[in-house]
């Protein structure tokens, strides 16, 4: 089993010994970035979805919803990493802040649902 805390840990483990790449190497700004350049990659596979329920041109051969929902949530995934790597770099147990945002909406939406 996956806990949040092991992924993190692993995540900044890989990010140093892996791509020799400290966390202080880059600003907040630059992980955000990255982050945000993850989810823009997303967004675009879910445009090219869109253009297929909408039958409009634009989508390169082969393009199917298959695959282009595939690759979108794959762009998600990446994004979800480099999600974790800010909040490592920021110095945040993703753990611990997730569960305070999750519990924090559900409260303001009048929600009994907690994590």
């Amino acid at each position: 089993m996956l806990t949040f805390l092991d992924f993190q840990r692993k995540n900044e483990k890989r990010c140093v010994e892996g791509f020799e790449h400290s966390l202080k190497d880059w600003s907040l700004m630059e992980w955000c970035a990255a982050l945000a350049g993850e989810i823009g990659e997303a967004c675009n596979k879910a445009k090219k979805l869109k253009r297929i329920d909408q039958n409009i041109k634009g989508n390169k051969a082969g393009e199917t919803k298959e695959l282009l929902t595939r690759e979108m949530a794959k762009e998600v995934c990446d994004g979800i990493v480099y999600g974790f790597l800010t909040l490592s770099a920021a110095g945040y147990d993703a753990e611990e802040l997730i569960r305070e945002v999750f519990n924090s909406k559900s409260d303001e939406i009048g929600s009994d649902i907690k994590v």
